[in-house]
């Protein structure tokens, strides 16, 4: 290497020097790192806050043969591409049995219940050290699980000891008669009860016998297994072969038991003479205390109810109103005590209820009122934002009279449907604020009751006296795309408005959990323009291609200040802490205070790069999405979240998944392998509302198939200029992993094996009449499962893992 650039480390000049305390988070000072190399040795990634340091890698992951009964070992090989190499920390491990994981060790016992079924070994390598410590997962190829390869024992005379069916709480035995060709003893035998398809419980074999056994209880967790029959499947194991050093499985044996028989104890009985609660009035609500006792330890079931006006049996139900025939009548009343399990089930005879010692009468009492109605924040929330839940209050009022019950419910000022009603607890009546409310008032509204049944004259609410809430929130538009514009709207922060606040960044990598320690100051006021330098579709300026004689390379760039491309970028003397870099895949929030900030991932702002690819509900700030060069345009390159979650970028269903990726800036780019049949349906699956086609370097490579039709105006030619051998990037001085310009991956990187990928962005340079550029598609790569090569023409693009962007007519 003739030169090499010292890591430039640029302080972002625009942010004030100090700690800012946030409620959930911590503002913290993060310079940013540009660095330049030469040749691919150069590590060149900006992974977290900066840093140049590559994170580990776990590759092969292989699994082992598998047979049922052995004990296996993952295989996989720890790799830390930094100088010097890091040593290996605490790596996990992960057995996924049909995708779903079963077990996190890195041994695991093969069991029956796998057979047939196809397992991944995973392994997320993790080194010492602070920085970029854990990688990605990687798994093995689904390997299938076979049968034993030992000679299986056999199993015979599967049955219960008893013929009599089981009962709660008591042993309850299952045998068999285990034998084996070669005379291999019996090893742990296991015996699985089954309620249903739910497993209850394993056992295993008694010692020196092939038996086992289990004692039923009446109930598991809420469910009631009295009554319920269960099935009992025997699986012998041999003794641990000396030869295979495995344990082998004989075939499952299941019988179904007889329905578990209730323990004969105690009827439940009342502790004392039950009574009558509620008030002697028409309309007034009665109950039963029950004084409910069973000495078993079973639980109370439902009651059995008989009430009586006077001698006149009136209703079998737990409670009892009652009505106008009942004026003058003393109520009483009969109940019968049950319990969910055990025998006797419920008590022999009805028990008298101590009758009432006034007669139903008719109350003349004044209707209730509502007093206090205001609202609590039931979250952690100091605000009504967006999220928080809300809880209504208020108090009951009434000179004689108890609350009975009143009822309550939330709306929208203006509307007449209910957002909540609350009639069975009126005093815990809960809503939670949704986006949709913004800009909106909402109302809580209650009508107390008396106990037997009067109710207020009218709904008493907050908005009667102008209390409405206001919900809090901010509204974030823009687009979540280096050098577009983000803006906040607050709502229902008082005099606290969106131009009193101010922008923030996370400067983690976007595979880390965000994290707030990292956050730094990028912007004020209601508005942010992430990035602050002018790119050429902003003012109207193209990049235009002029051969006058024929032969000339030259591409013009007519921008007034000089800034278009990659290369005039690093020439400039602009900030370089705008370098494009610093902000793919980086959150944005947005703070009205130092404890009250918005992500804007979780807002209305469109766009956004995709980089979980388990969760489509997170985004960071994306690259230009569009390059665009007189009557072209191309579409960034993808990541392998977004070939996941297709439909939240607006890509279509049919477009490819990656089969390899680069990690560049801690982002996980696609590599898709194309063939030549498909590699034009790819762009053509690009998006629905625009015809894609696949960029070439000479006019003469436009014979894809499926590309043949490309129109004129998308200058094969000019391609050829952008993206000829000569200027492809490990012969260019943009010796780096992402374009600063544009944030697209470019090309001279070094990939998990060491090996270089080629492949850049849509830049140019005019110096010297030298043009330098980065590929769309063309020369490519080829993959020979360990290292990358140059492929030989467009053409040949036959299992070719490649970054691809698609161009169209703009």
């Amino acid at each position: 290497m003739k030169s090499k650039l010292l890591a430039l480390l640029i302080a972002f000049n625009s942010i004030e020097k100090h700690k800012m305390t946030y409620k959930h988070k911590t503002l913290a000072v993060v310079i940013a790192s540009v660095l330049a190399g030469c040749n691919a040795e150069d590590n060149t990634t900006i992974g977290n806050g900066g840093s140049n340091t590559y994170a580990p890698t776990a590759d092969p992951v292989k699994t082992p043969a598998l047979y049922v009964g052995d004990i296996v070992e993952g295989i996989y090989h720890f790799t830390d591409a930094n100088i010097p190499p890091r040593a290996e920390g605490k790596t996990e491990f992960s057995w996924k049995l049909e995708g779903t994981p079963i077990a996190a060790t890195r041994t695991l016992e093969v069991k029956s219940d796998y057979l047939g079924k196809n397992m991944e070994f995973c392994v997320t390598p993790v080194s010492e050290g602070a920085v970029n410590t854990r990688g990605k997962e990687d798994c093995s190829e689904p390997t299938p699980v076979l049968d034993s390869l030992g000679t299986k024992p056999t199993v015979e005379n599967v049955e219960f000891s008893s013929l009599e069916a089981p009962v709660v709480g008591t042993e309850y035995d299952i045998e068999w008669i285990y034998e084996h060709a070669e005379g291999i003893e019996e090893g742990k035998s296991i015996v699985s009860w089954y309620h249903g398809e739910e497993l209850l419980e394993e056992t295993v074999k008694n010692d020196g016998s092939s038996s086992s056994t289990i004692v039923f209880n009446a109930v598991d967790g809420d469910k009631i297994l009295e009554g319920k029959s269960f099935t009992a499947c025997v699986q012998a194991h041999t003794d641990s072969d000396p030869v295979l050093s495995s344990i082998v499985d004989a075939d499952k044996h299941c019988i179904e038991t007889l329905p578990l028989q209730a323990k004969v104890g105690s009827a439940p009985e009342a502790s004392s003479t039950p009574t009558i609660e509620g008030q002697p009035f028409v309309g007034a609500t009665l109950s039963i205390a029950d004084n409910y006792l069973d000495v078993d330890g079973d639980k109370a079931a439902t009651h059995e109810y008989k009430w009586f006006s006077g001698e006149t049996e009136v209703a079998t139900t737990s409670t009892y109103q009652p009505v106008e025939a009942d004026k003058g009548n003393f109520i009483r009343a009969e109940i019968k005590l049950c319990a969910e399990t055990g025998s006797p089930k419920c008590s022999a005879e009805f028990i008298k209820v101590t009758p009432m010692d006034t007669p139903i009468g008719v109350s003349s009492e004044e209707a209730p009122t509502a007093s206090n109605l205001n609202f609590t924040i039931t979250s952690s929330d100091e605000y009504p934002v967006v999220g928080a839940t809300l809880r209504g209050v208020f108090k009951f009022e009434h000179p004689s009279a108890t609350e009975g019950e009143s009822t309550s419910a939330w709306k929208i000022v203006g509307e007449t449907d209910n957002l909540v009603t609350c009639d069975t607890n009126a005093h815990n009546c809960d809503v939670t604020i949704k986006a949709e409310h913004l800009g909106k008032e909402l109302d809580f509204c209650a009508i107390p009751v008396t106990e037997m049944g009067k109710p207020a004259d009218k709904a008493y609410c907050l908005s009667d006296s102008d209390n409405a809430v206001t919900p809090a929130g901010v509204v974030i538009t823009g687009s979540m795309e280096y050098g577009k514009t983000l803006t906040a709207n607050a709502v229902g922060f008082g005099n606290l408005t969106a131009e009193d606040g101010y922008w923030t960044m996370d400067t983690s990598i976007p595979t880390d959990s965000i994290s707030n320690a990292n956050q730094i100051k990028v912007g004020d006021g209601s508005t942010y323009r992430i990035g602050v330098q002018h790119l050429a579709s902003d003012i109207h300026v193209d990049l235009v291609y002029k051969d006058p004689k024929g032969k000339s390379d030259a591409i013009h760039n007519i921008e007034p200040d000089g800034i278009v491309t990659d290369n005039d970028w690093i020439a400039g003397s602009h900030d370089k802490s705008q370098d494009a870099r610093n902000f793919i895949g980086k959150e944005v929030f947005f703070c009205l205070e130092d404890d009250n900030c918005f992500e804007v991932s979780k807002s209305d702002a469109v766009g956004g790069l995709y980089y979980d690819q388990t969760n489509a509900e997170v985004r960071g700030v994306e690259p230009v999405r569009f390059v665009e060069m007189t009557a072209s345009k191309f579409h960034r390159p993808l990541t392998v979240a977004e070939t996941i979650h297709k439909g939240a970028l607006g890509v279509t269903a049919d477009y490819p998944e990656a089969v390899h990726s680069i990690n560049i800036n801690g982002i996980d780019w696609a590599l898709s392998k194309f063939s030549e049949k498909n590699v034009v349906a790819a762009c053509r699956n690009l998006s629905a509302d625009t015809q894609w086609f696949v960029p070439v370097a000479y006019k003469n490579d436009n014979n894809l198939a499926g590309n043949e039709d490309m129109p004129v105006s998308l200058e094969a030619d000019l391609i050829q200029h952008v993206a000829d051998k000569r200027v492809s990037t490990h012969n260019s001085a943009i010796n780096s992993l992402m374009s600063p310009y544009y944030g697209w991956v470019v090309g001279n990187s070094i990939a998990d094996d060491g090996t270089k990928i080629q492949y850049g962005s849509a830049s140019t340079k005019n110096t010297n009449n030298e043009n330098y550029a980065t590929r769309m598609y063309g020369r490519g790569l080829s993959h020979d499962g360990k290292q990358f090569n140059n492929a030989v023409n467009a053409k040949n693009v036959d299992d070719l893992p490649i970054f691809i962007s698609c161009q169209s007519v703009k």
